[in-house]
């Protein structure tokens, strides 16, 4: 698998794609995938953006079905936490900037967002969503 979360390989087959990505070198804190899924809305509408693909205190990547996001667009969003072992889900609020947005195969997009400043409570949160 390519180290996104089981949901995400399925959805875009992520295991060939991204693979010609160094941006890693240039990365300034390490990303983490997930083993929960975490679906982002963007807050104030409630409109759906897609799946959180993986994470850092700098930022986080969208695997998403619906239209593409502008580069520099600011999104208030809504990252919703679904955990198997709880009936209900954690909602936890970022204001994040569309870094990147690229489309992986047709009508599948992946979008980058950077996050100035991030919450310890939302860290908190996807931390114990990090394998």
């Amino acid at each position: 698998m390519g180290g996104y979360s089981p949901q995400v390989e399925m959805l875009f087959g992520y295991e060939e794609a991204r693979k010609d990505v160094t941006i890693d070198d240039r990365r300034q804190y390490v990303r983490k995938s997930l083993h929960s899924t975490v679906s982002v809305f963007e807050r104030n509408t409630n409109q759906y953006i897609g799946m959180l693909a993986d994470y850092s205190r700098g930022g986080f990547m969208v695997a998403s079905t619906v239209k593409p996001l502008q580069v520099g667009q600011h999104c208030e969003c809504m990252l919703l936490v679904q955990n198997s072992l709880e009936a209900c889900a954690t909602r936890v609020a970022v204001d994040a900037d569309c870094a990147w947005c690229e489309e992986t195969s047709p009508s599948f997009f992946g979008i980058g967002f950077r996050v100035d400043n991030i919450s310890e409570e939302a860290m908190q949160v996807l931390e114990s969503c990090a394998d």
